[in-house]
């Protein structure tokens, strides 16, 4: 969990039911779970100030709620496109499998059949 000012709101929001699992069968990168604002954002903005008396601005606090993998969402579409660049980015970490030129296959090959030939290793 991230801090905003010392305080820790995104538990305080859980706790208060003001988050909630949106998706219980997707997971986080972190194998978290996906958590939505159950409320409107300034509900939630206006609830942590006057817990912590303490003042933040709406982008700070935004950026806190994408820290902590709390998702922000207008409606179920919304929720879906998140899903999809979720996916889109995870695929676009993997790396990819390593690629062989002819040339190295060749030679790869013939070094087999050089060891094969000498005995070192049976057929």
């Amino acid at each position: 969990m991230k801090y905003l000012d010392g305080f820790d709101y995104a538990t305080y929001l859980k706790r208060h039911l003001l988050v909630g699992e949106v998706d219980p069968w997707r997971r986080t990168d972190k194998n978290q779970p996906f958590y939505g604002l159950l409320v409107p954002l300034e509900t939630a903005i206006e609830e942590c100030q006057r817990w912590s008396g303490q003042e933040f601005t709406k982008k700070k606090f935004v950026n806190y709620l994408k820290l902590n993998d709390i998702l922000i969402l207008e409606s179920a579409t919304e929720f879906k496109e998140q899903i999809k660049r979720f996916k889109e980015q995870k695929k676009q970490e993997k790396k990819p499998k390593r690629q062989l030129t002819e040339e190295r296959r060749k030679a790869l090959q013939e070094h087999a059949e050089k060891i094969r030939k000498s005995g070192l290793i049976l057929d």
